[in-house]
């Protein structure tokens, strides 16, 4: 989906990625000044816009399928960890079509999940009935993660795919952190995935920007690219393209997402301020990273250890 301020970008090279009062285009790595008004014309745009993906839970199971039970080993080794006592009850935040829901019990653990999208609720639900689990084992709610409060307890939580990234105001990401600290007991943990800022904002540009996922009847052709980056407002605008086959039926999908923009200093004043300690950063291989190194988005999507002391 291409806007006008995409099409009218000053062609002049960034001197430095430090000036966090620019916008950077990766689409030439061109320093953008003086767009004030058509960066509020797209963020107006990109507000008024729901994201049609999140309405289309089977294609989305499908473009972000991931290898569940090495992702629930490796919770298991936080809980471990870093968790006091044992861990029996898990709440998933943003849990999308419940691929971990459907799980997790299989493991031993009660689970919860929300979403605040109601065709994933109403996907995840039959999912779940559709693998034979009650509601003790595992269920799904309507909820928003800025304020979305369980009256009991859980031991630990977990958010994936930077869905946290959508909460793009500071004001809603310290609800959304004050809230889990009233969702967790004391000894808990929360495991966030996402992804810091580069360093160097070339670095950005991935190999994995567009996929393609067969499988059955359904083809999916996927573009998943950011475009913007708005560092004094700490966002991320992503073009996202999904060209979908399914048994001769076409559907096409062109979208901008904004997502914030994660600097870890930031991050960590966030958690810090409401409640929670970082004690731990994985990598996507389940690495330990160093808490004492900088932590950029040359390091890929990261997994955050956060504790309730």
């Amino acid at each position: 989906m291409k806007t006008n301020m995409q099409n009218n970008i000053l062609s002049e090279i960034p001197a430095s990625n430090n000036d966090v009062s620019d916008h950077i285009s990766l689409d030439q790595a061109i320093l953008m000044r003086d767009v004030s008004d058509s960066s509020e014309a797209l963020l107006n745009t990109v507000e008024n816009e729901k994201n049609k993906f999140y309405n289309l839970p089977r294609y989305y199971d499908l473009a972000f399928e991931r290898n569940i039970e090495r992702d629930i080993v490796f919770f298991q080794k936080c809980f471990q960890m870093y968790c006091d006592g044992d861990v029996k009850r898990i709440l998933e935040v943003a849990c999308g079509t419940g691929m971990f829901l459907e799980y997790l019990p299989h493991y031993g653990y009660q689970t919860v999940g929300f979403d605040l999208s109601e065709a994933m609720v109403m996907y995840t639900k039959k999912r779940l009935h559709l693998a034979g689990l009650n509601k003790h084992q595992a269920k799904v709610v309507l909820g928003d993660m800025k304020d979305k409060v369980f009256k009991k307890k859980f031991d630990a939580a977990f958010v994936c795919v930077n869905s946290l990234g959508y909460l793009t105001r500071d004001a809603d990401i310290c609800d959304h952190f004050k809230t889990m600290v009233k969702n967790l007991r004391k000894g808990g943990i929360y495991i966030v995935e996402i992804s810091c800022k580069c360093e160097n904002l070339l670095n950005e540009k991935r190999v994995d920007e567009t996929w393609h996922v067969s499988k059955e009847h359904i083809d999916l052709q996927l573009k998943w690219r950011p475009f913007l980056y708005d560092l004094k407002h700490r966002l991320r605008f992503i073009d996202f393209e999904m060209q979908v086959n399914d048994d001769q039926m076409i559907i096409e999908i062109k979208e901008v997402h904004k997502l914030r923009l994660w600097l870890f200093e930031e991050f960590k004043q966030f958690t810090s301020s409401n409640g929670f300690t970082i004690v731990g950063i994985y990598n996507q291989n389940y690495e330990e990273i160093s808490l004492s190194m900088p932590i950029t988005g040359e390091l890929g999507v990261l997994f955050f250890v956060l504790k309730n002391d």
